[in-house]
C-alpha cells in the first residue's frame, strides 16, 4: 500500500528520503542516545532481578532524599550473594537497617561468620543502586541520595605494601576523610584489626569521631563493641547466634547491645582456641 501511495505522492515522499539520507550523516540527539544506552543498563539489571524477585525476594523503587540522612530498608538482602543462593536454591537471611535522627554510625559486631560483611556490603549496595535510580534489593526503601559510597574493606597484606597492612589501611581510611563530602556515605569493614586492641580502639575512636562530626551515614564492622557507645550518634548492630547452640549463626543482624563477646571469640580462633576448633582437636 505505501508503494502505491509513494507513486502517487512522489515529490512528498523524495523529501522525505531526502531528509533520511540527510539525518543519517548528523550527530544524534545526545539525550536520545544517553536514553537508549542507559535503557539498556536498566532493562538488564531487572532482567538480573527476575530470578530473586520469581523466589519471593523483596525489592523496591527507594524513596530517595538530598536533605534527610536517615534510613530505613525492611527485609534487605546482598544483591550478588543472593542471586547466588537463590541459583543454587539456598534460602536467603533478610536484614532490616535504620538510622533515624540524630543516629549516623551502625556499629555492627558479632562473632566471624555471622553476617557482618554481607551486612556492610548491603549497606553500601543500597545506598549505591539508589543513587543510580534502580529498585534496591528490600522492602520499603527510604535512603539519602548519596554523592559517593566510599569505602575500606580488609585487605590481604602484600609485598607491595611497604608500610604493612595497618600502615596501608590507615592511608586508605586517611583518603576516605579527605574525599568525603556531607552526602557520601561509608562502609569501614574491620578496619584495624591487624594491630593490638588497645590501638584499634584508639585508632577506631578517632576515626569514628571525624565522621559524626561531618554528619555522613557510616556503617562499621568491627570488634571493638564500646565504639557503638560513643554517643546518640552510633547504633550497635549485633550478629546473633542460635540461644539454644551458640556456634550456629543465624545470620540475622539486629539492632542490640553489643555484649562483649565478639573480641574475645575472635582472638580465641586466632590463636586456635575457638570452641569449633577446640572440639576438632580434642575429637582426634
Amino acid at each position: 500500500i505505501v508503494d502505491r501511495v509513494a507513486l502517487l505522492l512522489r515529490e512528498l515522499f523524495a523529501d522525505a528520503a531526502a531528509l533520511a539520507d540527510a539525518a543519517a550523516t548528523q550527530v544524534p540527539d545526545p539525550t536520545i542516545g544517553a536514553v537508549a544506552d542507559e535503557l539498556a543498563v536498566y532493562l538488564a539489571y531487572l532482567d538480573l532481578l527476575a530470578p530473586a524477585e520469581a523466589a519471593g525476594l523483596p525489592t523496591c523503587l527507594p524513596d530517595v532524599s538530598s536533605e534527610s540522612k536517615g534510613l530505613s530498608v525492611h527485609d534487605a538482602w546482598d544483591l550478588p550473594l543472593g542471586l547466588d543462593l537463590v541459583a543454587d536454591r539456598h534460602p536467603v537471611v533478610t536484614n532490616d537497617l535504620e538510622l533515624h535522627d540524630p543516629e549516623r554510625v551502625l556499629v555492627v559486631s558479632g562473632p566471624n561468620q555471622g553476617g557482618k560483611t554481607t551486612t556492610a556490603r548491603t549497606f553500601g549496595q543500597l545506598h549505591h543502586l539508589a543513587a543510580l535510580g534502580l529498585p534496591v534489593p528490600g522492602r520499603d526503601a527510604h535512603l539519602m541520595l548519596a554523592d559517593q559510597v566510599l569505602t575500606v574493606f580488609e585487605r590481604e597484606e602484600t609485598a607491595a605494601d611497604l608500610d604493612g597492612r595497618l600502615g596501608a589501611e590507615l592511608a586508605r581510611v586517611h583518603h576516605v576523610l579527605d574525599v568525603l563530602t556531607p552526602a557520601s556515605v561509608v562502609v569501614l569493614n574491620e578496619v584495624f584489626a591487624s594491630t593490638a586492641v588497645e590501638d584499634a580502639r584508639f585508632l577506631g575512636t578517632r576515626v569514628l569521631e571525624r565522621l559524626i562530626a561531618a554528619d555522613v551515614p557510616t556503617l562499621l564492622v568491627t570488634f571493638i563493641d564500646e565504639l557503638s557507645r560513643l554517643g546518640p550518634a552510633t547504633v550497635s548492630m549485633v550478629s546473633v547466634v542460635d540461644p539454644d547452640d551458640p556456634t550456629v549463626r543465624t545470620l540475622k543482624v539486629v539492632r542490640r547491645v553489643a555484649d562483649g563477646r565478639a573480641y574475645a571469640d575472635a582472638l580465641a580462633a586466632r590463636y586456635g582456641l575457638g570452641h569449633d576448633q577446640l572440639v576438632e582437636r580434642l575429637s582426634r
